[in-house]
């Protein structure tokens, strides 16, 4: 069982499933940001973003997905 905190939140999440994910970018910017839903059978956790994700021109959902996955697993603490 994997253990993710969150600093902005007071809540630490076992094992949750990211339900939405959505790219928020700006033309010209080299960065962008990614916004989920986490979800566990017991809670819901909304307005979690990661910052950086590479603006460079061409992506996939799968690519934000992907890079989504890989911040969620920098906030483990397990």
């Amino acid at each position: 069982m994997a253990r993710y905190k969150f600093p902005q939140f007071s809540v630490e999440l076992t094992d949750p499933i990211m339900s939405v994910v959505s790219a928020t970018y700006a033309i010209g910017q080299p960065t962008g940001s990614v916004s989920v839903i986490l979800e566990t059978p017991d809670a819901r956790l909304r307005g979690v973003t990661f910052d950086g994700f590479p603006n460079d021109g061409e992506w996939s959902d799968a690519d934000v997905m992907s890079w989504a996955e890989e911040q969620l697993e920098l906030h483990r603490v397990d």
